[in-house]
């Protein structure tokens, strides 16, 4: 399979990313990002920002 179509299955049949975060004792959710759409001729992905979690760690969790 092409490079370009390996990518470009990967943005169709992947809706959502999650990057977990750890830190001493604890892992938490840091962001998710939604992916949008696969570029070829730039090859890039398009992601829409869900939410983050802001860096004070009392603070809530931002939606975007």
């Amino acid at each position: 399979m092409p490079y370009a179509a390996i990518k470009a299955n990967i943005a169709d049949s992947s809706n959502l990313i999650v990057q977990i975060e750890r830190r001493p004792g604890k892992r938490f959710v840091s962001e998710g990002l939604k992916i949008q759409r696969y570029d070829p001729t730039s090859d890039r992905y398009s992601f829409e920002s869900l939410f983050r979690r802001c860096e004070d760690t009392r603070a809530p969790v931002t939606s975007l």
